[in-house]
């Protein structure tokens, strides 16, 4: 997450949300810890270089970038009613070299902290208007220097604690991507598994062939060495011993066979993708789930993906309908462990909806018949009240339990007893099992 210097205030001025800009740091938070020890190195820009490594496959590799550090920031966010402490951990962009000397002393004031502007204005305002390229652009790189500096961080967390074996690493660890923005950690992460851990395998692989070994006990320990190494990296390391004959000094005699007067053992090594432990993430890399209540056939009709992802493209209103269950006033988070579960979730979800409606139209029903109003967004009177404007009006209710009994932490406020009457609820539904 973004630590940003100047955040969105909201508010509802007519039923509509209203944006205005909150400077919440201006005076410190004294409830953050700068952690800069963990900073992050992001790369911007630069190009693509083509080339053969030295077992002559073809590869590419990202060359003269415009680096961005991630300074993280560390907020204790504490559980209710236990004992648990979880950090929040935000990110703040800076640059690598804050000033220029050599342009401020050729008089381009401007142009000496450049870098250092372009660096913070990625997490000066998180989420900027997209209508321009400018916008968009900026959008872009906030998506990328959050994902890359957060997967940076949890990797750099697993790496202390279990090395550079991955293997496990899907077991213990699970990246919530709740919207459309984050979605783009699937590429950083396989980008970091795939392009720089190979990179650091060649390193390791040089190291190993370019020196000899006295024993072929010694090169045997050293293949041994690569191959845990490359344990766990989405690569396999195929090594080969070779015998090396070593000559004394001096020329050979003239027609005579040159005999060796000992021998080194050297390794060869071939870096190899392991294709089987890729294909998952290529699967998730390229998987979304669309979720429908369409039969197959339908009227006679066959409907396979592409028809039924055309038809939900042209039905803007289905995902606004939808986007109530991401926020976080109705529903926690979801994991999918299993595929199975997918078909469930979607008859859990069109039944959200139905009650959702369902609430709506009772309470839109009963002030029809009573012909009166009920209190809505910054207290105005409406004859049209949303689910998710009820659900707001409770979001801080409080209940206690004591002595077995379940009791309200305070009373409802008027307009809170409107709603439940709207409802044709009472407060008990709150008290009463």
């Amino acid at each position: 997450m973004g630590r940003l210097f100047e955040r969105l205030r909201q508010k509802i001025k007519e039923g509509f949300q209203v944006e205005e800009p909150d400077h919440w740091l201006r005076d410190g938070n004294p409830w953050e810890v700068s952690r800069p020890e963990y900073e992050q190195t992001i790369h911007f820009g630069g190009r693509t270089e083509h080339f053969r490594d030295p077992q002559g496959i073809h590869r590419v590799r990202w060359i003269e970038t415009n680096d961005v550090i991630a300074i993280p920031y560390d907020m204790p966010i504490s559980g209710y009613c236990n004992e648990t402490i979880n950090t929040l951990r935000l990110w703040k962009a800076t640059a690598t070299n804050a000033f220029n000397l050599d342009e401020f002393n050729a008089g381009s004031y401007s142009d000496a902290v450049e870098a250092k502007n372009d660096a913070e204005h990625i997490s000066m305002v998180l989420y900027p208007n997209d209508s321009s390229e400018n916008g968009k652009e900026l959008r872009l790189r906030q998506q990328y220097f959050l994902a890359s500096a957060s997967i940076k961080d949890v990797m750099r967390l697993w790496e202390e604690t279990d090395g550079s074996d991955y293997s496990t690493f899907a077991d213990f660890n699970v990246f919530q991507m709740n919207d459309t923005h984050p979605t783009i950690a699937v590429a950083e992460l396989m980008r970091i598994l795939l392009d720089e851990k190979h990179k650091q395998l060649r390193g390791l692989v040089k190291q190993a062939t370019d020196s000899d070994f006295f024993c072929v006990a010694d090169a045997q320990s050293a293949a041994e060495k690569l191959q845990v190494q490359a344990h766990g990296s989405y690569h396999k390391i195929s090594t080969e011993i070779v015998e090396v004959p070593k000559f004394g000094r001096g020329r050979p005699a003239k027609d005579r066979p040159r005999t060796p007067v000992g021998y080194r053992y050297q390794l060869q090594a071939r870096i190899e993708q392991d294709s089987k432990a890729i294909e998952p993430l290529n699967l998730q890399a390229g998987c979304f789930v669309l979720l429908c209540n369409v039969p197959q056939t339908l009227n006679g009709e066959y409907w396979d993906e592409a028809a039924l992802l055309s038809l939900y493209k042209e039905q803007y209103g289905i995902e606004k309908n939808f986007g109530f269950l991401k926020d976080p006033v109705i529903v926690n988070s979801i994991f999918l462990k299993k595929p199975q579960r997918i078909e469930v979730l979607g008859l859990v979800l069109l039944i959200a909806l139905l009650i959702w409606r369902l609430m709506e139209r009772t309470m839109r029903q009963y002030l029809e018949e009573k012909n009166i109003t009920i209190t809505g967004w910054d207290n105005r009177q409406t004859k049209r009240p949303t689910s998710f404007m009820m659900t707001t009006k409770f979001i801080n209710t409080l209940v206690l339990t004591v002595e077995k009994q379940r009791k309200l932490a305070r009373p409802f406020k008027a307009e809170q007893v409107e709603f439940l009457a709207a409802l044709n609820v009472t407060t008990d539904i709150f008290t009463v099992p």
